[in-house]
């Protein structure tokens, strides 16, 4: 049994080689074939064109003759008429009598007036140059206050009254120019209020920061206790 099952194996092993073996013979055949037929349909891609053949040739027909031309006529001027221009004198205006004025010459217009400082202005008081203490910077202050006296007159006859004065507080704070503008009743306190107010003493008045003469006005009560 064992002999017969290696002689089947041997066998069908033998004609598989065989098989294969006509396989590779079969296409080694086959490949010139192949490569002939390949080689054959190149050059047919490169085979020249068929000639053309011309088309016949087209009659052309000869020109017409041109039209004869046509007889050009004469053209008329139309004449012109000259119409008889009209007879026309010159007159010449008649010269006047009168002479003629000259023309008057342009007066010149009057210079503009002069335009007013900027700022406060001071006024003349006493011979002096003072400004109004409303018009400054800084206004005068008291620095020393004097109560003005009683006067005996008016206190025996039971009087009272007041008395102003105006003065002009120079840049040194002295006062100055003292005079009484008002007095109520007259004839009893003007010496009084006088003499109070030339003993005060003052802090000048000052206009962008500089002293200055300032008018001022003082008011006095007088008043019995």
């Amino acid at each position: 049994m064992k002999v017969g099952a290696r002689g089947v194996t041997l066998f069908f092993s033998l004609g598989m080689h065989a098989l294969l073996l006509g396989g590779f013979v079969f296409l080694a055949r086959e490949a010139p074939s192949n490569a002939e037929r390949v080689y054959r349909v190149a050059l047919a891609e490169f085979a020249p064109a068929p000639a053309l053949t011309p088309p016949p040739p087209v009659a052309v027909e000869p020109p017409a003759p041109p039209p004869p031309p046509e007889p050009k006529t004469p053209e008329v001027q139309p004449q012109k008429l000259e119409t008889p221009k009209p007879d026309v004198k010159k007159i010449s205006p008649k010269k006047s009598d009168k002479p003629v004025p000259k023309e008057q010459a342009a007066t010149p217009p009057p210079p503009p007036p002069p335009s007013a400082p900027a700022g406060p202005q001071p006024r003349t008081v006493g011979g002096l140059s003072a400004y109004e203490s409303d018009t400054l910077d800084q206004r005068p202050s008291i620095t020393r206050r004097v109560e003005p006296e009683y006067p005996t007159k008016a206190r025996r006859m039971n009087i009272q009254g007041s008395a102003s004065v105006r003065l002009v507080v120079d840049s040194s704070g002295q006062p100055r120019h003292c005079e009484i503008i008002s007095a109520t009743p007259s004839g009893y306190f003007e010496e009084a209020a006088l003499k109070a107010a030339q003993s005060m003493r003052f802090a000048p008045g000052k206009l962008k920061g500089q002293p200055v003469n300032t008018l001022v006005v003082l008011p006095f009560a007088f008043r019995l206790r």
